[in-house]
């Protein structure tokens, strides 16, 4: 789980990184094409649920040994596509939430 902590703040780091410094002065995701906005919400639910599971898992060692291998894999592919579900959907409402403050302005 570390190592993907790890690659998801390196993706973040080097290609997100660029293009919200050129977001200075104006909306987080004013402007944006919808393919961008959708990937930095998929990365922000990729960092929630493994920091999640990292923090119960060190919370609660006995959880640890508690259930097989497979069974948390699992859990966590399905944690992951509910939460890129939930981004897919924020990353729309926030395209269309533009969309109408594009069309009050003209």
């Amino acid at each position: 789980m570390v190592i993907i902590l790890i690659i998801n703040g390196l993706f973040i780091n080097n290609a997100l990184q660029e293009t919200l410094k050129k977001q200075i002065g104006k909306g987080l995701f004013e402007g944006m094409a919808f393919k961008k906005i959708r990937v930095y919400f998929y990365n922000g639910a990729i960092s929630f649920v493994f920091w999640g599971l990292i923090f119960i898992l060190g919370t609660f060692r006995t959880l640890n040994n508690l259930l097989s291998l497979e069974i948390y894999i699992a859990a966590i592919v399905g944690i992951l596509i509910i939460s890129g579900g939930i981004s897919h959907i924020l990353a729309l409402y926030e395209l269309r939430r533009q969309n109408k403050q594009k069309t009050k302005t003209l």
